[in-house]
């Protein structure tokens, strides 16, 4: 719809939400803090608009959250640990921002993921192992950042269920899991 501006603090007060796409947008400016009210929300998608500053930490306490999805922006700083508390997430996209820092280790608390793309970021952390105890994981796509360590030669018994994962240009090491070439 080529809408542009900043998101005011006041959509904070449509707690009734369930459902908020602002996609495809030029938006710019921070995410308010007041996000935090929109506690019915299942779906959350800001794609592509020119977001910038940190992800607000109170994005967290959105606990009916399906869908996180805040790729193709300009978001800085790490990414809050907060965010792993969401226990109904089922995707989180953070593809193509400026994110920073490691990948906290919370990620393992996500239970019902099944993606995960924090593709083409500037994460240094080595690959966090709970990741791999999360059974729903259907993908899982880390391209383009300094991720080091390597993948657990049980990988493809943890994760049944994965159908992509995309690792490429990054620092992973070690052997392919044999496992994976079945």
């Amino acid at each position: 719809m080529a809408l542009d501006g900043t998101i005011p603090s006041q959509l904070g007060n449509l707690s009734f939400l369930v459902s908020l796409d602002l996609s495809n947008n030029t938006f710019t400016g921070h995410l308010p803090d007041e996000l935090v009210h929109l506690r019915r929300s299942k779906f959350v998608n800001l794609w592509f608009n020119k977001f910038s500053g940190h992800l607000p930490s109170g994005l967290g306490a959105l606990g009916r959250l399906q869908q996180l999805i805040l790729g193709n922006n300009s978001f800085t700083g790490t990414i809050p640990p907060s965010l792993f508390n969401m226990s109904k997430l089922e995707t989180l996209i953070l593809y193509s921002n400026i994110l920073q820092g490691m990948i906290p280790q919370h990620i393992g608390n996500l239970r019902n993921l099944k993606i995960l793309d924090i593709q083409h970021n500037q994460l240094t952390s080595s690959l966090p192992l709970a990741i791999f105890n999360i059974s729903s994981l259907q993908a899982i796509a880390f391209t383009n950042n300094s991720i080091s360590g390597s993948l657990p030669m049980d990988v493809s018994h943890r994760l049944s269920n994965l159908q992509g994962l995309y690792l490429s240009y990054n620092e992973i090491n070690g052997k392919i899991p044999s496992s994976l070439m079945s």
